[in-house]
């Protein structure tokens, strides 16, 4: 029979793989804009939106801007609520908003929904230094974040 000790030992390594995950997802979602923006920036009748370059500063500036605001909110709500809870509310939303990018038809949708996509973001790098900080010694950190955080190149 395995130990207590020994499955939380497990545990915590396959929630270091899941937030190496999350911020795999977390970095395509943000870098995946720029592939499409020639083919956003198509006629309407060619199946783009006609999109400026103006309409795409406006909409990755709505990403960046909520990417940017949220976080201290957000880790506030992950203070009070916790991570399991909170982070679960923000992939719910993440989810949403990026599959909303499918069915937007107009450089205002696409702004609303990279906004969300920003704001449910956010709440990655909050929750998993703060599931780091609960489910690994401190001699362990560093290696576990390190873990997690090498997502932000492969994404």
């Amino acid at each position: 029979m395995v130990g207590a000790a020994a499955l939380l030992g497990r545990q915590r390594w396959v929630i270091c793989a899941l937030l190496f995950v999350a911020t795999t997802i977390n970095y395509i979602d943000r870098n995946a804009l720029s592939v499409l923006k020639t083919s956003l920036q198509q006629p309407f009748e060619a199946g783009g939106l006609a999109l400026t370059d103006a309409d795409y500063g406006w909409i990755t500036f709505a990403f960046t801007a909520a990417y940017a605001a949220f976080p201290p909110l957000i880790g506030i709500a992950i203070d009070r609520f916790g991570v399991k809870r909170s982070l679960a509310a923000a992939l719910l939303l993440w989810s949403a908003a990026a599959a909303a990018h499918g069915v937007v038809a107009s450089v205002l949708g696409l702004i609303l929904v990279r906004f969300l996509l920003g704001m449910a973001e956010a709440a990655h790098f909050p929750a998993a230094i703060k599931a780091v900080a609960m489910w690994f010694p401190q001699q362990e950190r560093a290696l576990a974040t390190g873990i997690f955080n090498a997502g932000t190149a492969l994404g």
